[in-house]
């Protein structure tokens, strides 16, 4: 939730607190329960909020019940995207990608059929398209994955 907005936006505790909620006993905000909420408000308030805040990731306003992403929010940024616990890093994928495309670059070199019958565009295409394809995947995987993505905040 907090990585949809930027310095300055103004968020509600209640919001987040039902947000993290429904998260962590996965299902929607609509199902999330006074004990699951009260659970995380308590948390949230007296830990999470000010420790966030003393690293100025925040600035947690306790008497108003608002949350504001901090300065250094912008240095974190790039951690706030959940890797699944058995992903392959997507650096071994396109190392993966350029290890087979350079091998049939070696092959056509040292003159082995069919890839002496690939012509330069027809190569070119097929590199294009490979690394294109697998970029598409990468950034829907990606947005998948990032913090909030998966929660249902109706229903």
């Amino acid at each position: 939730m907090l990585n949809q907005h930027e310095p300055g936006d103004e968020i509600d505790l209640s919001d987040l607190v039902e947000y993290v909620a429904a998260r962590e006993n996965d299902t929607t905000v609509a199902n999330v329960d006074y004990k699951q909420r009260k659970r995380v408000y308590s948390s949230l308030r007296q830990t999470h909020l000010p420790n966030l805040d003393d690293y100025d990731l925040i600035e947690y306003d306790r008497s108003r019940g608002t949350i504001e992403l901090g300065d250094a929010v912008t240095e974190v940024r790039m951690h706030l995207e959940y890797v699944p616990e058995n992903d392959i890093p997507w650096c071994f994928h396109y190392l993966g990608l350029t290890a087979i495309i350079g091998g049939i670059v070696a092959l056509a070199g040292v003159g082995l059929y069919p890839f002496t019958e690939l012509s330069t565009v027809a190569f070119g295409t097929i590199a294009t398209v490979v690394f294109g394809l697998s970029a598409v995947v990468h950034t829907v995987h990606t947005r998948r994955n990032e913090i909030g993505s998966n929660v249902q905040l109706d229903e």
